[in-house]
């Protein structure tokens, strides 16, 4: 209770003021009260959606890191579910997305490991015992000795060199000059065979030399122009074999004949060869060359055939390699 006196017209009249202080706080006071509580209760219900929003938070990033978790362990079926259009459902779609080109990505290596394996396993097949055989060949050899039959005896050597160059890690890299010299010793061997009917030039810059390539790439070639390019003994077959580099970055390797060519069809089917749509075990030939070419070197090798009545050529290409 507060009270107030003042005097009016020089103390005629006196006004007296009382005035009850809590009667005209009152309304304050409830309006304050008012005020606190709706502050209160912003506060609580701020405090609730924090949490429930760290909750699905929470669940969310724990779902992400036990996927992660199983992926690591190599669990490639592993996904995620998460609704919703937030950023951690965009994570993981996003990661979903990933485990299915890393699985689909791990079978190609897978298959592409199986086919090169089949090719390897058919190439032994081919040999037809090759240990056996260069045993057996190197007693003939001494009984041709024996009775001086020195022709027979160097093929006999020639070809004990090719079936050892042959057998030893078929999938090896080696140089090429090492693939030539056994390459060299094949062609002496055809051309005893064919009472040198062709002749095969080899056209390569020594630089190269030294440059590396993988094992028997070269002969099924040579091999696929002999046994079906020439028309037969006319004495004028001829073959190329010619080696340079491109572009400081690739080795060109071409085989050039002058034969009676291959049919268009034939030519095509090479050029368009999907090695994934065909087995290995089909060919140990033309065909086994693009499909060890696309496993080892992948999109960095490049195989055609230029075919006409007037010849064929096949191009490979492959990385150049020191």
């Amino acid at each position: 209770m507060e009270v107030h006196v003042s005097s009016i017209k020089d103390g005629v009249f006196t006004l007296i003021n009382v005035q009850n202080l809590t009667y005209a706080l009152k309304d304050v006071q409830n309006i304050t009260m008012i005020i606190i509580l709706i502050g209160i209760l912003v506060g609580m219900i701020c405090i609730l959606v924090s949490m429930s929003f760290a909750a699905s938070t929470d669940k969310a990033v724990k779902k992400i890191i036990h996927a992660m978790g199983k992926a690591d362990q190599g669990d490639y079926d592993v996904q995620i579910s998460l609704e919703g259009k937030d950023e951690f459902a965009r994570i993981a779609h996003h990661f979903n997305d990933m485990i299915i080109r890393i699985k689909e990505s791990n079978q190609q290596e897978r298959d592409a490991l199986v086919r090169e394996k089949n090719a390897e396993i058919k190439s032994l097949e081919a040999q037809i015992n090759p240990h056996f055989l260069y045993n057996t060949l190197d007693a003939i050899n001494w009984v041709a000795v024996e009775n001086e039959e020195f022709q027979i005896s160097k093929m006999l050597i020639n070809l004990a060199a090719i079936l050892r160059y042959s057998i030893q890690k078929c999938n090896e890299i080696v140089t090429i000059e090492e693939e030539l010299e056994y390459l060299k010793r094949y062609i002496y061997l055809q051309q005893q065979r064919f009472c040198y009917s062709f002749q095969c030039m080899i056209h390569m810059d020594d630089a190269l030399k030294c440059s590396r390539i993988h094992k028997l790439l070269i002969q099924p070639l040579i091999e696929n122009t002999i046994v079906h390019g020439f028309p037969g003994n006319t004495g004028h077959d001829e073959i190329d074999l010619i080696i340079q580099k491109k572009n400081d970055t690739y080795i060109q390797i071409q085989v050039e004949d002058n034969g009676k060519g291959m049919s268009q069809e034939l030519a095509e089917l090479f050029n368009s060869y999907d090695y994934r749509k065909d087995k290995i075990e089909t060919s140990i030939g033309v065909r086994n060359v693009i499909t060890r070419l696309k496993l080892y070197y992948g999109d960095n090798s490049y195989f055609h055939v230029d075919s006409s009545e007037r010849g064929t050529t096949v191009t490979i290409m492959i990385p150049y390699e020191i």
